[in-house]
């Protein structure tokens, strides 16, 4: 599971689940600390489950983005999770996209930097 610079305005990460996925939430906010303008991509591809405390550091990294006017896109996320969303009220308040293509594409439509939807 890997933390990329996908380009100079984009960065993707591919997510593990648990136990470690609050662990490599974690690194996805502290390399935001050095990065100023960049667009987070998420690969939930091996999430199943989402804990309360993933949830929060997931809402911090989406403030942290917003307040520099980037974006943060999940995708790949599986039924479980997307339920896990909807019961907690937050799939409308992440931009979720199907796949890794979508994901490129929603940040690069506006381009990297560029505030999108919410």
């Amino acid at each position: 599971m890997s933390i990329q610079n996908w380009s100079k305005g984009v960065i993707l990460a591919d997510l593990p689940g648990e136990p470690e996925l609050a662990r490599k939430l974690e690194k996805v906010s502290e390399r935001l600390l050095d990065r100023r303008d960049c667009d987070v991509l998420l690969d939930f591809s091996n999430v199943s489950i989402l804990s309360s405390h993933c949830l929060t550091i997931l809402l911090r990294i989406r403030r942290q983005l917003q307040t520099r006017g980037c974006r943060l896109v999940l995708f790949n996320i599986g039924t479980m999770t997307a339920g896990i969303l909807s019961v907690t009220g937050l799939v409308d308040v992440f931009m979720i996209t199907c796949d890794r293509f979508h994901a490129l594409a929603a940040v690069q439509a506006n381009g990297a930097g560029i505030p999108g939807p919410s």
